[in-house]
């Protein structure tokens, strides 16, 4: 490939992990977790389109002044997403770059992101084939949980992923990876819910959902309270209490007019287990709570923490605390295996 300009040397930096273009003049990466603004530009617009369009030559696909936003893979596995005018002033791009090697959960736990309590925890909940969510904001590190809580499922067992672009990353011998086809990519759409119901019909012992954002989230949540068991999927969300009503919108946009509290009613028996995550200023990604959906009562999904990221009154300390709720998961497990419950662990920093 020709020189691409300022992005050149970024494109392979194994700790860049995001390229951002915003027009000529304004070009941003995520480096080790932190977001830096390059000194270095481009002259103009005109050079701006002219790696947009060897980009997307390598991807066998062309510019085009009808298709204004596009997104696309690479080559090498990253996700570019293109907008140009006239939905923008200027050209500008976003190139995500695959992550190759999956953490597992105690290397999560080593960098910080949770406490070696909620790794157990989350470990026990995917064998039980508990269905859970994961939620936070954009660049949480979401993907990053779901591969290594889908690298705990076993060998035998056989997945479909659904994504609209291609992130998951299973080192698992029996899955099959869907993706959303849409305008731009030279085909007829084919959208989440389209997948959804293809995927039902592949044999799935488990269904992995790269982000539920649509009407696609009626399907999945019917598709949970109908036997397909120990699902996992990502969700747009600022808390777990958000995740219900998220989820209780998403669930609308299916174009249904289905009563509210009957939404209620299918989430709290559908979804069991919520793990919500953040990103700090400095950029580490971390599980803020995990949160266990309890049943429903007077209209209300019930909700209880198990283990929150919170600070001691008294030390001033931020650590990982259990609430001392012990989910019900956790309790038919214990009884399974003959053990007692353990008493709540003591905070950790």
């Amino acid at each position: 490939m020709d020189d691409l300009g300022p992005i050149t040397p970024y494109l392979t930096a194994q700790d860049v992990s995001e390229i951002m273009v915003n027009g000529p003049q304004k070009i941003f990466i995520e480096q080790g977790g932190k977001l830096i603004q390059l000194e270095k530009r481009y002259a103009s617009e005109v050079d701006v389109l002219r790696v947009v369009r060897q980009l997307l030559a390598v991807s066998g696909k062309n510019l085009s002044p009808q298709l204004p936003l596009m997104d696309l893979r690479l080559a090498d596995g990253s996700r570019m997403t293109i907008s140009m005018p006239p939905v923008t002033a200027m050209t500008s791009f976003t190139i995500r770059k695959p992550s190759y090697r999956v953490l597992d959960l105690n290397e999560l736990v080593m960098k910080g992101g949770m406490s070696q309590d909620m790794a157990e925890l989350m470990k026990i909940a995917v064998q039980m084939r508990l269905n859970i969510l994961i939620a936070g904001g954009t660049s949480t590190g979401k993907t990053t949980l779901l591969n290594a809580l889908a690298a705990g499922i076993p060998k035998a067992q056989r997945i479909v992923t659904i994504e609209d672009t291609y992130e998951i990353n299973l080192p698992h011998p029996n899955w099959v990876a869907l993706e959303t086809v849409y305008q731009g990519r030279g085909t007829d759409v084919i959208d989440m819910r389209q997948l959804v119901a293809h995927a039902l019909h592949l044999r799935p012992d488990r269904i992995l959902l790269g982000e539920c954002r649509g009407g696609e989230a009626l399907d999945i949540l019917q598709a949970m309270n109908s036997g397909h068991d120990g699902a996992i999927a990502t969700i747009h969300a600022s808390s777990p209490r958000d995740v219900i009503s998220r989820l209780e919108t998403l669930v609308l946009m299916a174009g249904y007019e289905i009563p509210l509290i009957a939404v209620r009613q299918q989430i709290s028996r559908a979804i069991h287990l919520i793990v919500q995550m953040r990103r700090t200023p400095e950029g580490a990604r971390q599980i803020n709570a995990i949160t266990e959906v309890s049943g429903f009562q007077d209209g209300n999904v019930i909700l209880n923490d198990v283990i929150i990221l919170a600070r001691d009154r008294e030390t001033g300390a931020v650590g990982y605390y259990p609430t001392g709720y012990t989910p019900a998961f956790l309790e038919q497990y214990n009884n399974a295996q003959g053990i007692q419950h353990p008493p709540p662990a003591q905070a950790k920093a």
